[in-house]
């Protein structure tokens, strides 16, 4: 046995945690301010709008699963609609930001014949709300987009595409609102373990005021702690065809995200690693997403 390789790790975690100590009253008031960056991040204003790509479209407003928020979005109208797409933008997005350019993807989309609903989440763009849960709250802001379309169209096939938290969020809600397929771009399946292993990629800080931020988190965002959004454990509660698509290069949210949830999944499921693109920018470097994606939802959703 390696001594001084059983020896080493101990003394690094015991060095680490005598730094924390030291530092605490610095690292907590760091923790703090950024778990209030997290939780209450700047909006992303709406740009554009349907009408300039020639799409028609609806204003809407409907409530979010918890009864109380409003959020605003658009319903962009296909001529024979076979299904709706419901757009899941990602953390600080709105519904014309994360992913870029999604308006274009929406045109191709209803060109294809599928209706698009695409909003904003709650505390972005044009939404009420005043705090990001990073997941938690924004999975009952999906289902309330599930329930809307249920509600106001007749009720063909519904699809939910969403990147990084979008995704997250859309295995989420697909757990305790049956939708007929999935599309996850980037996405993460454990908050906590997450932000405990990827935190630093975000905040340029060591990983030293982690601790102070996962600790202050759940304070700020009232009670949301992290590990109330796990992905991986929802998906035990969907059944249905489940696109999961992922950057090797990801500098946000590491592939291998995508890859356990994959291996994890027992339904119908697909995965494809792509080669360049970065966090939820496949769709501006790969020539082949929209072909795959389409490929996708012909045999999931127009051939079932």
């Amino acid at each position: 046995m390696d001594l001084k390789t059983v020896d080493t790790l101990p003394k690094q975690k015991l060095h680490e945690l005598i730094l924390q100590i030291i530092f605490s009253p610095i690292l907590a008031v760091i923790g703090l301010v950024v778990a209030w960056g997290l939780t209450h991040p700047k909006r992303n204003k709406v740009k554009g709008n349907p009408a300039k790509h020639g799409m028609t479209f609806q204003d809407i407003v409907f409530k979010s699963a918890d009864h109380k928020t409003n959020l605003k979005g658009w319903l962009m109208e296909a001529a024979n609609p076979v299904g709706t797409i419901i757009f899941s933008h990602g953390y600080r997005g709105s519904r014309t930001k994360s992913p870029i350019n999604s308006l274009k993807l929406a045109k191709h989309y209803v060109e294809k014949g599928y209706n698009v609903l695409s909003f904003d989440y709650r505390n972005c763009g044009e939404s009420e709300g005043n705090k990001s849960t990073v997941g938690a709250l924004e999975s009952k802001d999906l289902i309330g987009a599930i329930q809307y379309i249920k509600r106001n169209m007749t009720y063909k096939k519904i699809i939910l595409m969403g990147w990084s938290t979008g995704g997250a969020c859309a295995i989420m809600a697909a757990a305790k609102e049956n939708v007929d397929a999935i599309i996850a771009d980037s996405a993460f399946d454990n908050l906590e373990t997450y932000l405990d292993d990827c935190l630093s990629e975000w905040t340029n800080l060591p990983k030293l005021v982690n601790p102070f931020i996962l600790f202050f988190f759940p304070i700020l965002s009232l009670g949301y702690h992290p590990r109330m959004v796990n992905p991986s454990k929802s998906l035990d509660k969907i059944n249905c065809p489940v696109y999961f698509i992922h950057n090797q290069n990801d500098e946000k949210v590491p592939h291998t995200c995508s890859v356990r949830m994959h291996q994890a999944y027992q339904g119908v499921k697909k995965l494809w690693i792509t080669s360049k693109g970065g966090h939820v920018k496949n769709h501006l470097s790969n020539q082949d997403y929209l072909i795959n994606i389409d490929d996708f939802l012909d045999e999931a959703v127009k051939g079932s």
